[in-house]
């Protein structure tokens, strides 16, 4: 990507960190168990880190990568999306039966979950 940037051009990076994005995962009717979530995702990040899988931190590490190959003025942002699933949305059936198997969940009843996600938006500049 530096190479195909012009000099004082942007390089322009969005990634996710696992960890900040499962910081604000709430499912309604599981408030005894909120650290299930915790211990189910590092179980996934060390199976993921360990088989080669995709790094979920790699939004935290970019940054150093950018200053390590020459950019300058490096920075990062944060970008937030918070995910909102109700009952009485049209699509909840989609949306709950996807975010039950992204999030290990077998309940059967109509449940609220709100997930808050965060992207890393890392940039530098090409001297």
């Amino acid at each position: 990507m530096i190479d195909a940037v012009a000099i004082n051009g942007k390089v322009v990076c969005i990634e996710i960190n696992r960890r900040i994005e499962n910081s604000g995962l709430y499912v309604s009717g599981d408030e005894q168990n909120i650290d299930r979530f915790d211990t189910e995702k590092m179980r996934q990040w060390q199976n993921e880190l360990k088989n080669g899988d995709r790094d979920f931190l790699l939004g935290s590490k970019i940054p150093i990568l950018m200053e390590e190959f020459g950019l300058s003025d490096v920075s990062v942002r944060v970008n937030d999306y918070v995910e909102y699933i109700s009952p009485s949305q049209c699509d909840y059936d989609t949306h709950m039966k996807h975010f039950k198997k992204e999030h290990a969940l077998e309940q059967d009843k109509n449940l609220y979950a709100v997930n808050m996600r965060g992207m890393l938006i890392s940039f530098g500049t090409k001297q």
